[in-house]
């Protein structure tokens, strides 16, 4: 299974399925449930306000909600990056949990007492920026009903908000509440980013999840100059151009490494002590990746945030 880039949402992925695994076989499931009374008025289990979102109560949720993080989430990773990501996640699990606490507080007073469980409302969190962020790809009509490749997604989550209704139903709507908050402009949730020190942490555990760096893919669409059998259209003084007449960058500019590109654009070049403290720093990582990170940033700083990411 590749995640493509998606580190923050595969570690998340892992950890409710081994939740929600360890929760069903040793029978465990009471103690990841929120009810006002008597878990919280009668007995102070405070605790299970940090509980009741660690895992599912059945596989069937467990099921719909990996279709769903997997094609959803890994999505909108790669549009925010790894650290926004996780802020965003530890934001939603706040915001959520806030929301679930004041609801219950509010039901009680008409004598209402509900029980929740379950990270639904981080989900659907994690639905609502996918709605707001990410387009459509492609547009579809069943007997007359234009539906996007977005669709399928939704109808999941659909099934998801009424599987334990009206439970889920009420998390669901908290969770698309909290996405909304946590992108809101008025709120200070959308710019808040974990301490970069959480991300000096979390890749300690990078060779669990995998490489995330993505592979070099070169801007050029024509093919390298000197190969057998390759021939590049040439102008009236011998410059190359394109199908459209064009001028095209000179050979030398094609031919150009990964490396030399990435200092052509931003000016910098990696110094060895600069490339000796990040290789001490990153073990995992390749010389090719360091000197990229260092070459397409600004500052060491964020060159080493880049290879957190």
């Amino acid at each position: 299974m590749s995640f493509h880039n998606g580190p923050v949402t595969k570690a998340l992925m892992l950890t409710l399925g081994a939740n929600t695994f360890i929760v069903g076989a040793f029978q465990f499931k009471h103690y990841f449930r929120l009810q006002l009374v008597p878990h919280i008025t009668k007995y102070t289990q405070w605790w299970r306000i940090l509980s009741y979102q660690a895992a599912f109560q059945s596989s069937s949720e467990l099921f719909i909600s990996q279709i769903l993080l997997y094609n959803v989430s890994v999505a909108l990773e790669r549009v925010y990056g790894s650290r926004k990501f996780s802020s965003y996640i530890f934001v939603s699990g706040v915001v959520s949990t806030t929301m679930t606490v004041l609801g219950m507080l509010a039901a009680g007073w008409f004598g209402i007492n509900t029980s929740f469980a379950g990270p639904i409302p981080i989900l659907f969190s994690i639905l609502y920026s996918y709605y707001r962020v990410i387009p459509s790809a492609y547009r579809y009509r069943i007997f007359g009903v234009s539906l996007t490749d977005k669709t399928p997604y939704y109808v999941m989550a659909t099934f998801l908000a009424l599987i334990n209704a009206p439970e889920s139903i009420a998390l669901a709507t908290i969770g698309i509440l909290t996405g909304a908050a946590c992108r809101s402009d008025i709120l200070p949730f959308k710019s808040y980013r974990l301490p970069s020190w959480i991300n000096k942490v979390a890749s300690a555990f990078r060779p669990l999840i995998g490489s995330t760096e993505p592979g070099y893919r070169p801007n050029s669409v024509l093919p390298e100059l000197g190969q057998s059998g390759t021939h590049v259209p040439t102008s009236s003084n011998g410059e190359a151009i394109g199908s459209a007449g064009v001028d095209i960058a000179e050979p030398s500019v094609m031919n150009r490494s990964p490396v030399e590109a990435q200092n052509q654009t931003t000016g910098r070049e990696p110094t060895s002590e600069e490339i000796s403290q990040l290789s001490a720093m990153f073990p995992e990582a390749t010389r090719v990746q360091i000197v990229n990170a260092i070459s397409s940033t600004s500052s060491l700083e964020a060159a080493v945030e880049r290879l957190v990411q």
